[in-house]
């Protein structure tokens, strides 16, 4: 039975937007909710923002449409290897995304999913003595791709 329903998995896509709806993402993944790897972040960056939790699927993928791209700021901060993706219109901030020459890799934010999904597994990391190279090599193998991004 379980060698059937891996083969027979369907992707689901889940579909996120800010709070005025000028950036919404689509993230497509077979892994079900209750196993996402979700995680909070104690960098500058994430501690000064409510609720934030992130996620990311390898295997799956992440599609970012931008009603106003005027509208989005792509701040970096730290080692500045990735544009956390902000809507200048209701602060909300949906993602990270990392531009590589293999493509870009991103790590969502859970915080506004249309779908309300209640995580009771939320790991806490902390990246602080994480090396650069290291950070990257950690990206590429964890973060989701991303499919489409224009903005």
């Amino acid at each position: 039975f379980l060698l059937e329903s891996i083969f027979f998995m369907v992707p689901k896509t889940y579909e996120a937007s800010c709070k005025c709806n000028n950036i919404n993402y689509f993230f497509t993944t077979l892994v079900s909710p209750d196993l996402w790897p979700v995680r909070k972040c104690n960098c500058s960056f994430c501690s000064k923002r409510v609720n934030h939790i992130h996620c990311s699927d390898p295997k799956g993928s992440v599609t970012f449409l931008f009603s106003n791209p005027q509208n989005v700021t792509l701040y970096r901060h730290g080692t500045k290897t990735a544009d956390f993706v902000i809507c200048k219109t209701c602060n909300s901030y949906m993602a990270a995304v990392m531009p590589t020459n293999k493509g870009r890799f991103s790590v969502i934010n859970l915080e506004h999913l249309i779908d309300k999904i209640n995580f009771t597994k939320i790991n806490n990391l902390s990246w602080v003595d994480e090396g650069l190279e290291s950070r990257l090599a950690r990206r590429h193998m964890t973060w989701t791709p991303v499919k489409e991004y224009k903005l």
